[in-house]
């Protein structure tokens, strides 16, 4: 069936199947390979002898000559502009641009997203010159496209890729770019940053991966990094993406600071920069432990115990609870607390777990439970009836009468009676509208910061404007030292030109870069040695230390919320717990 087919079908079934692929190569790489050439050739001839009996031949003859002809001289130009591409580590330079383009690692996976992300856009993208400024200043022309997707097919071809220049320290980047584009755009701008702070630094060099979205993408994108010559390795940010790049890092004997705060993130050459919970948690317990709440203080000052408030407190006041999320971070608080607590001979009284739907009638029946309130409640009515017992068999005259009217009407404006069950509360909440739910139903059945110690975390701080729920007026959370951090928000936001609102992970961003540029920038390279130094360093976040086991250290301050707003306490960490 297929001889009884026109000699011009024939030619014009084999000039299709060829035209696509070559158009395909074309739009990727501008040039055709030899086996296109002679396909291309030998339609050609086939068209040529058919144009003496057609117009039409003769009109595709001719245009297919043209586009022959345009792809072997892009094609020559890309060919024999492969090893400019490749000169100077990376760097692409043309005459006529406007930007100097730096390109990232990324270019050296098969499938990376970024560059197909670049050209989607129309072309918009930063990229870093020379100093690792970062440069955001328009479309770059079609030429550089067509020059970075014909690198990008040179590198994919080559077994190793290295952007180590002798004498300079190559940081490499992990940030979760594709899922949360605006978080790691802020910490890519802090690294940045960090990275202006001093004149030595301009022999460091800044990579910027996509971790991706599981955790053999990150694991893929450490090794990449390691792999082309990166010295250290900042991120990732996440737990679950952090233990499979710390086996990179581990195979490469190079070290990595993840962002986790996870005490299951570990590695020989891995550290865990977040704020550490286990710290966190025990700075606050340390705090309640020592401090009496001001109902057991008036309870002090008026004989009702013997003995000064701190004294007593050391006796009494140790019952702690803790009511928190049943997620992850919730259940490592609850951890981090009990442990606290068993180096001290303690144990948590009560250790209750939300669901994170919030039903309030759930929620309702559990802190009316740990409160004990319908036990307080009848406490209450049978100390009124004691007292009125009381009244009526003194005379109407006498002081014990006066003093027990005072303390009838006094507890007229009570649903309660007695300290509740606990005396410290910790409510590791993360969300402001759990932490307003939990706060409320507390109100609600006589707790708050009068007859107990309340304390937060650092999740409190990253809320804004918590003096506005009344009911957590009086309570503490644990934070960084807040004015190294206005300082670094003052600077971050003059750099960039706006004041956009920050999360602590910029600050830690920062910090990470600017200590590994300051160890390295004129080594060329970061030794664990350095890092773990004794008397550590202090940036954005305060004061803080790497130590041999991974754990990363940190001075705390408490805040206290007051009507007026959060105000740090005098009593504050002056130095590393231990």
């Amino acid at each position: 069936m297929a001889s009884a087919l026109p000699p011009e079908w024939l030619v014009f079934v084999r000039l299709r199947a060829t035209l696509r692929q070559s158009v395909k190569t074309y739009s990727k790489h501008a040039r055709v390979s030899a086996s296109e050439f002679y396909n291309w050739i030998l339609s050609l001839i086939f068209l040529r002898v058919l144009a003496s009996q057609s117009k039409l031949m003769r009109v595709v003859f001719l245009l297919s000559t043209i586009f022959l002809l345009s792809s072997l001289v892009f094609g020559c130009a890309g060919r024999s502009g492969d090893q400019a591409l490749l000169s100077d580590k990376g760097k692409l330079q043309h005459k006529g641009e406007r930007d100097l383009v730096m390109l990232s690692p990324s270019l050296s996976a098969p499938s990376e997203p970024p560059l197909s992300e670049f050209l989607a856009r129309g072309g918009k993208q930063g990229f870093s010159d020379s100093k690792g400024s970062l440069r955001e200043d328009g479309l770059l022309s079609r030429s550089a496209q067509h020059k970075a997707l014909a690198l990008q097919e040179i590198l994919r071809k080559r077994k190793k890729v290295s952007y180590k220049r002798d004498g300079r320290l190559v940081i490499g980047l992990l940030l979760p770019k594709e899922r949360f584009p605006a978080l790691s755009n802020r910490m890519e701008q802090a690294a940045r940053f960090a990275l202006t702070r001093d004149s030595n630094f301009s022999s460091v060099d800044l990579f910027v991966r996509d971790s991706g979205v599981t955790a053999s993408h990150a694991q893929r994108a450490a090794a990449r990094l390691f792999s082309s010559g990166a010295d250290i390795i900042i991120g990732p940010v996440f737990a679950s993406q952090s233990n499979p790049a710390a086996l990179a890092a581990t195979k490469s004997r190079r070290p990595m600071i993840s962002f986790s705060n996870d005490s299951d993130v570990r590695g020989d050459f891995t550290y865990r920069f977040g704020l550490s919970v286990g710290e966190q948690t025990a700075v606050a317990l340390a705090d309640g432990l020592a401090r009496p709440t001001k109902a057991f203080s008036e309870d002090v000052s008026r004989k009702r115990h013997v003995g000064s408030a701190s004294d007593d407190w050391a006796k009494f006041g140790s019952r702690v609870a803790i009511i928190a999320m049943s997620d992850t971070y919730g259940r490592l608080v609850v951890s981090e607390g009990n442990a606290y607590l068993r180096s001290r001979g303690l144990s948590a009284e009560r250790v209750d777990f939300l669901d994170k739907n919030l039903s309030y009638d759930v929620v309702d029946g559990q802190i009316r439970h740990i409160s004990e309130y319908d036990y307080r409640q009848l406490a209450l009515s049978k100390y009124r009836k004691h007292l009125r017992s009381e009244r009526a068999s003194v005379g109407e005259l006498s002081l014990t009468a006066q003093s027990i009217d005072d303390e009838l009407k006094l507890l007229e404006k009570q649903d309660t009676h007695g300290p509740p069950p606990f005396h410290i509360l910790l409510l590791p909440q993360s969300s402001r509208e759990t932490l307003q739910v939990v706060s409320s139903y507390l109100a609600l059945y006589d707790i708050d910061s009068y007859n107990v110690n309340i304390y937060g975390l650092s999740t409190w701080g990253q809320m804004s404007k918590l003096w506005r729920e009344p009911q957590l007026r009086g309570s503490r959370y644990v934070f960084p030292v807040r004015a190294n951090l206005a300082d670094f928000t003052s600077r971050f936001h003059s750099y960039l030109g706006s004041s956009p609102p920050l999360h602590i992970l910029a600050a830690l961003s920062y910090d990470a870069t600017f200590t590994a540029a300051l160890l390295g920038s004129r080594a060329g390279f970061v030794t664990r040695a350095a890092l773990e130094r004794k008397e550590g360093f202090v940036g954005a976040a305060g004061k803080f230390r790497f130590r041999p086991d991974g754990d990363v250290q940190r001075v705390y301050e408490i805040r206290e919320i007051t009507s007026q707003g959060d105000k740090t306490l005098a009593r504050r960490q002056k130095d590393f717990l231990r």
